[in-house]
């Protein structure tokens, strides 16, 4: 069993290599991110609420990503573990994470940080705003994603880094030598 985070600022290629390591591990990626933008895609009630906290680059609130991971990691499929990818990104939902696995008295196995050079993530994401038309894709909502992530997120890393589940690997390279970095820290390759 595999129970791995995937953490890094937008555009470092968390999403690509959940995919890579779903594939390779048998396990289910998770990402709250896609969940989301299919709850936009389908114009659920909850799709529209997201939509413009998404257009904006603000995080949605915790206790509704909380809830729809909770619901995502009772799926049978996850039971014999899991990639997040985009969860946990603050503090409180570390705490939130912790309780969820708590109650099914089970625990982090890594947590793979990811980076890049701020050039590079930019270039990225404004790429994948014109290939794939993401709205948080945008030049704006690609500074303000950042700079969150910088203020919100990347402080939680010294959490996981104190419990010595940090890994960090450079997403600068090809997706599949990433990847290979990632499988060799899990005993795989």
């Amino acid at each position: 069993m595999f129970r791995i985070i995937l953490m890094g600022p937008p555009g470092v290629g968390k999403g690509t290599q959940a995919r890579l390591l779903s594939s390779t591990l048998s396990v289910p990626a998770i990402s709250t991110g896609d969940m989301f933008r299919r709850q936009i895609r389908d114009q659920t009630a909850l799709g529209r609420e997201l939509q413009a906290l998404i257009d904006t680059g603000e995080y949605v609130p915790d206790d509704i990503t909380t809830a729809v991971l909770a619901d995502r990691l009772a799926a049978a499929d996850a039971q014999l573990g899991f990639i997040l990818d985009g969860y946990p990104r603050t503090r409180a939902q570390i705490g939130d994470l912790d309780k969820l696995l708590s109650e099914a008295s089970i625990g982090i196995d890594r947590v793979f940080v990811l980076a890049a050079s701020r050039a590079t993530l930019i270039s990225r994401l404004t790429d994948r705003a014109t290939t794939d038309g993401r709205s948080d894709d945008s030049p704006d909502v690609v500074l303000r994603r950042l700079q969150i992530y910088e203020r919100e997120t990347a402080p939680i890393v010294e959490e996981y880094g104190r419990r010595g589940l940090i890994v960090e690997i450079s997403g600068e390279g090809a997706p599949e030598r990433v990847a290979e970095d990632m499988m060799r820290a899990v005993g795989r390759i």
